[in-house]
């Protein structure tokens, strides 16, 4: 008897692909398609984050590329990636920071733009900013998968309070107080604290904050008093109260109305300076695992949010929500419409050079990849996540060292706490917890932990990530203040 003849396991899409190996081989592809052979300029708010991005295209994609800095980070360059450094100096702020690379790369000196000239006369290449940039040209040329105005406009911690109900979403209740009303402010204070306080953020009229910037813990009527005396850069504040619990983030994808894909909560590694009632942000870990009902929730709140965006301002990529889960569930805080630090950003392949998300999410932006089937993107992404769980750290330390430090965290005999050791030479990588690297980042003195080895998958990793830090400390006195890790109590 005749057999059936095969059946082919995709369509134009990718769609019907049966297996996570065909998927990819198709996405790969299709990035492929896009990206191969093509001249782009790389350019980032920081130098090595240009480097990387440029090397990859080089290698992935065979594609001529340039890189553009807009001022230096920490870690290595690779030599062969042609490079032009700006060389801003460092910012005290990550919004400073943010702003100022951002209008270093809309319009460089002029020295800068006669080499990025020369390397494209003709003005063919087009210009792939970093996550937070967004503006339609950099450098004299169109940026591909540029943010428009009005999706930055939706991360105003003030404006996404309407996209959060429109959504459907339940919030803890909040007030919006003018910033100059510090009657009004302490009055929101009292109403809505927790035993553990309030929290205020800032609207962005100075521009976009992150990082824990804008966001200030209140404690008590002291520091509301204190506080209300220091919002001369905003035109109002949120007030909310101080929920506790593990802070988290949850990434989208929006590739067109109806066409939202969801993936997976991260952990937020906020931590908290208890001293100066103020938050420390660390970065994220993936190894944290909410309970299967808690992380449904947070799918499909993620999905509607995604939902009202492409409605009300036809966004397209990568958005994240964040919050806390806290002891009744999540409390969803802010919405961002770019692709977040959360969410690993490289992911090996089986047959291919690995898949970048930032080059997926400004693909879709772009139109470039409308062909994109939020669904079966979701679970090939969100399988990745599950079985390769991925933790770093950065985070910005009072004291800079002369020179740029690097070290390597080596577990203790016996359980004991964690030892910091510096490489002697060339290829000396002992067996190691975590790399690390102190130097002078774009908003102040910064430590880097890197492959962060030998974490539980499922308990939050701040706590493990705050011993680590206080090790690093007593070795290198990089002048940490006395931090914690928030509380998971659900």
């Amino acid at each position: 008897m005749a057999s059936d003849p095969p059946r082919p396991d995709t369509d134009a899409t990718g769609e019907n692909r049966t297996t996570g190996e065909a998927y990819e081989a198709w996405l790969v592809g299709r990035l492929l398609a896009i990206y191969g052979g093509r001249p782009w300029i790389a350019a980032a708010e920081v130098t090595q984050g240009a480097v990387a991005l440029a090397a990859h295209l080089r290698d992935a994609y065979d594609a001529d590329v340039l890189a553009v800095g807009a001022r230096p980070g920490v870690g290595d360059l690779d030599p062969d990636v042609p490079l032009v450094s700006i060389d801003l100096p460092p910012e005290t702020t990550i919004r400073g920071a943010i702003d100022s690379a951002q209008a270093a790369l809309v319009e460089p000196p002029s020295w800068a733009q006669a080499h990025i000239d020369g390397w494209d006369p003709a003005g063919a290449a087009r210009v792939i900013g970093g996550p937070l940039l967004r503006s339609a040209t950099m450098l004299g040329r169109p940026t591909f998968g540029p943010r428009l105005e009005a999706w930055v406009a939706l991360e105003d911690k003030v404006r996404i309070e309407s996209v959060l109900a429109e959504a459907g979403l339940d919030v803890v209740p909040r007030e919006i107080v003018d910033a100059e009303d510090r009657a009004g402010l302490l009055a929101a204070h009292r109403r809505l604290a927790s035993p553990s306080g309030t929290v205020w953020a800032g609207d962005d009229r100075s521009g976009q904050h992150g990082g824990g910037e804008g966001t200030h813990w209140v404690a008590d009527d002291r520091d509301a008093a204190a506080q209300a005396e220091q919002l001369g850069t905003y035109d109002r504040v949120r007030v909310m109260p101080f929920v506790e619990g593990v802070p988290c983030s949850i990434h989208g994808l929006v590739v067109g109305p109806a066409r939202i894909a969801a993936f997976r909560p991260c952990e937020m590694m906020t931590l908290r300076d208890r001293s100066a009632r103020r938050f420390v942000y660390a970065r994220a870990s993936t190894h944290w695992d909410p309970s299967p009902t808690d992380r449904a929730a947070m799918v499909g709140a993620a999905r509607r949010v995604g939902e009202v965006l492409a409605e009300r301002v036809g966004f397209r990529g990568m958005f994240t929500l964040d919050g806390v889960l806290g002891a009744d569930g999540f409390v969803p805080t802010e919405v961002n419409p770019r692709l977040g630090a959360a969410l690993p950003n490289q992911h090996p392949t089986t047959g291919g050079p690995e898949i970048r998300l930032h080059l997926v999410n400004q693909a879709v932006i772009d139109g470039a990849l409308a062909d994109l089937d939020p669904s079966a993107f979701e679970r090939w992404l969100v399988d990745r996540l599950d079985r390769h769980r991925r933790a770093t750290s950065i985070i910005i330390v009072e004291r800079a060292p002369d020179a740029e430090r690097r070290g390597h965290l080596v577990a203790g005999p016996d359980g004991s706490e964690p030892t910091l050791v510096e490489p002697v030479g060339d290829g000396d990588r002992p067996a190691s917890l975590a790399s690390v690297v102190w130097g002078q980042g774009p908003g102040g003195p910064m430590l880097r932990i890197d492959e962060m080895r030998g974490l539980p998958v499922g308990p939050p990793t701040a706590p493990t990530l705050v011993t680590w830090l206080r090790a690093i400390d007593g070795a290198w006195d990089v002048g940490l203040p006395p931090i914690e890790a928030a509380r998971p109590i659900r």
